[in-house]
């Protein structure tokens, strides 16, 4: 079948997302972009990940219209498309509601640097995004203007909402939703214990160049 590769990773992403916690039941949303065409596949909406088969995954074009599938798409599927429209160079979207996440993004506070987990964003901070309303493009365009904040983020938090990632690959992207919750649990044991103490743009840079990580 066209779609069946992309749809196995979708779904066996899927299933990791919920054993690893960084979802319940149906919550969160994850897509990929379909190579060489203007198409994403999309969990769809309202299917247990418990559940979900491959030929449960959404296609839909640039805007949303379904193109294969027997299910409705993912209700974020606005703020998905939004983000292949904007940035040609993602390839994977990874959308979570991890507990640790979630509740900075409650309080609207940043999670800094703090730890190697957080090289993966990219980023010194996963900055919190303006509120947008779940489900529409408003949320999208929410989430793009905090991840244009700092250029070559890779995450951003959704306030009052959870997290959303992006990629090169679905691995990638998935890498990073879960490196963030890491470093979310441990800012928050920090806080208990003392002043957390944020890395410096020298030490992440010596990192980098220690271990050639490279920027997206």
């Amino acid at each position: 079948m066209k779609f069946e590769e992309i749809r196995e990773e979708i779904v066996e992403t899927s299933k990791q997302m919920l054993a690893e916690g960084l979802v319940t039941l149906t919550a969160g949303n994850i897509s990929m972009r379909v190579p060489s065409e203007n198409l994403v596949a999309i969990t769809p909406t309202g299917r247990p990940y418990t559940t979900m088969k491959p030929e449960d995954v959404s296609i839909v074009d640039l805007f949303g219209k379904l193109v294969d599938g027997q299910f409705k798409p993912s209700s974020e599927t606005p703020m998905h498309t939004m983000v292949y429209r904007d940035r040609p160079e993602v390839n994977a979207v990874v959308h979570t509601h991890s507990p640790y996440v979630l509740a900075f993004a409650v309080v609207h506070k940043s999670i800094p640097l703090i730890s190697l987990e957080g090289l993966a964003t990219k980023a010194m901070a996963v900055l919190v995004a303006e509120y947008g309303v779940p489900g529409t493009e408003e949320i999208g365009r929410k989430a793009l203007e905090g991840l244009k904040l700092q250029p070559g983020s890779l995450a951003v938090l959704l306030a009052n909402h959870g997290l959303l990632t992006i990629g090169s690959t679905l691995a990638d992207a998935y890498a990073v939703a879960s490196k963030v919750e890491t470093e979310a649990l441990v800012y928050q044991l920090a806080l208990n214990i003392g002043p957390p103490v944020p890395m410096t743009a020298e030490q992440v840079q010596a990192i980098r160049s220690k271990y050639q990580v490279k920027k997206e």
